[in-house]
């Protein structure tokens, strides 16, 4: 009953630090969701404009379906976090590997360039990450080769359903080599979460995956159930046991990215620590498609980390639309 009482809680905390936010950065909308990276356990999933449960039937029914696993976005820099575990794990990368920075790279007839359309010089991979170069992305991509790094992105799930235990779950939209709508030049922008589409659910399990050591974990909402049992028809309860999905990186590799997003914390989103804690995490600046373009103002903006750092205990994924 204690742990019911603390995941009231969590969902409380979840649901009103969602709306100050949004008051305080002027967002239209936002998800919130918690997890715990060794279970799956959701502890906490909270979305806004959402509606009244009780009066469904007068409600918009577009705001039904639960924007956690069925909004897709393009998640931008906390994507890179994958790109660096997928650098890191194919041994294409180490934290002390060293990339000239120009400011610009091309990729498939498209220039790549960094969100503030500087050149940073000799940069090492924890630099590029702690900075969010999408030059250093690019080439970590790139040095990988396409089939690599595509291989990666699967098995961190991307482009398939979690499978969590609630409706309405889209698969995002991720575009293969081979695929006719699929260009060279996207080797260079899905490094850093450009022209790939994920939902929340995804984007954190995939980096549960990371803090989990490299294994992944089923995402799901139900701790436990009754059913009567066949013969004397009295409840039995039945508790839904945590399922491992696959490995997806070695535990060395999640380990040595971990210590990159202590760094990217200390160093970068130096808003994310928590006083006598390591905190992991990345920050995101997305850009939003258009049929014209991206749009030249709106972003989504959006953290995902997990603490403590060398045992975690929950993961926190963080998306706030349009901010102003």
């Amino acid at each position: 009953a204690a742990s019911d009482v603390y995941k009231r809680q969590i969902q409380y905390i979840a649901e009103q630090e969602l709306r100050r936010s949004l008051e305080e950065f002027g967002a239209e909308g936002g998800t919130v969701v918690v997890m715990q990276p060794q279970t799956g356990a959701l502890l906490a999933i909270a979305s806004y404009p959402t509606y009244d449960p009780n009066d469904f039937v007068n409600e918009d029914p577009d705001l039904l379906p639960d924007p956690s696993v069925s909004k897709m976005w393009e998640p931008g820099s906390i994507f890179k976090i994958v790109t660096w575990a997928a650098g890191l794990d194919s041994g294409t990368i180490n934290p002390n590997t060293t990339f000239y920075d120009e400011g610009a790279l091309e990729v498939g007839g498209r220039v790549i360039r960094n969100w503030d359309r500087k050149g940073h010089g000799l940069v090492t991979m924890t630099d590029g990450l702690v900075q969010s170069l999408n030059t250093v992305a690019s080439f970590v991509s790139t040095s990988m080769g396409k089939d690599r790094f595509y291989t990666y992105l699967r098995r961190f799930g991307f482009g398939d359903l979690t499978e969590v235990d609630l409706a309405s779950e889209g698969p995002g939209m991720v575009k293969l080599p081979g695929d006719s709508h699929w260009f060279p030049s996207e080797l260079g922008t899905n490094s850093f979460g450009q022209g790939i589409a994920v939902t929340p659910m995804q984007m954190i399990v995939a980096v549960a995956t990371v803090a989990n050591r490299g294994t992944m974990v089923k995402p799901h909402v139900v701790h436990q159930f009754q059913v009567p049992d066949p013969d004397s028809g009295e409840l039995e309860t039945v508790v839904v046991e945590p399922m491992v999905v696959r490995r997806a990186i070695s535990q060395e590799t999640a380990d040595t990215l971990t210590g990159m997003l202590v760094e990217v914390v200390e160093q970068g989103a130096t808003r994310a620590q928590v006083p006598g804690y390591r905190i992991a995490g990345k920050t995101g600046t997305a850009q939003i498609p258009t049929p014209y373009g991206y749009h030249p103002n709106d972003t989504i903006a959006s953290f995902v980390g997990f603490a403590p750092a060398d045992d975690p205990q929950f993961i926190v994924l963080v998306k706030l639309d349009k901010p102003t």
